[in-house]
């Protein structure tokens, strides 16, 4: 049974505060030994394959994990896409929400 975090891979060099938190959490997350696991904010027409490559990356999971999601992808289709796979591998899941409208 292993431990990931599964966020949206964000370069050190963002240009605004929207991509510190997914940063900040997955450090943290890495020093209490969580491996990262990378998924694409949204899905481009022109390529298909980010999707894929995503489902692949969730479907490696070990079953039974503990899995951290920072749900902040703006994909509805990524969202449903990482829920399903984790539910069916029976994972502990632990969302984290940042900025929710409704809620501010």
């Amino acid at each position: 049974m292993g431990k990931y975090i599964i966020g949206p891979n964000m370069g050190k060099d963002g240009l605004f505060a929207g991509n510190k938190f997914p940063r900040d959490i997955i450090t943290i997350c890495q020093q209490l030994g969580y491996r990262p696991v990378y998924v694409h904010e949204g899905y481009s027409r022109k390529r298909p394959w980010e999707y894929l490559v995503d489902y692949v990356h969730v479907q490696s999971l070990e079953k039974g994990s503990d899995v951290i999601f920072i749900d902040q992808v703006s994909s509805r289709k990524s969202r449903a896409m990482v829920y399903s796979v984790l539910n069916k591998k029976h994972c502990n899941i632990i969302p984290l929400l940042e900025d929710v409208d409704p809620i501010r």
